[in-house]
């Protein structure tokens, strides 16, 4: 999942990025559109532990379980 939210392939994911994976997962998973960039300023909030606005592989990898609750709709 990290890969496909790395769209520039930078090794790091900025809110842009997730914002666009969660808004095409948006219908799949059930989720309002109105909602995601609270989904993901929550996510960043939790991920981004040196506040520099983006989250690198292994932030993201230890925030995991909180990405998929979002996903699953679950906050």
């Amino acid at each position: 999942m990290f890969n496909k939210m790395d769209t520039n392939g930078d090794k790091a994911v900025t809110v842009l990025e997730c914002a666009k994976l969660l808004e095409s997962l948006a219908d799949e998973r059930g989720l309002k559109k109105d909602d995601i960039m609270k989904k993901v300023n929550f996510f960043f909030e939790t991920a981004d532990f040196n506040n520099d606005g983006e989250i690198t592989m292994m932030e993201f990898f230890i925030r995991l379980p909180e990405l998929e609750k979002l996903l699953a709709n679950e906050e």
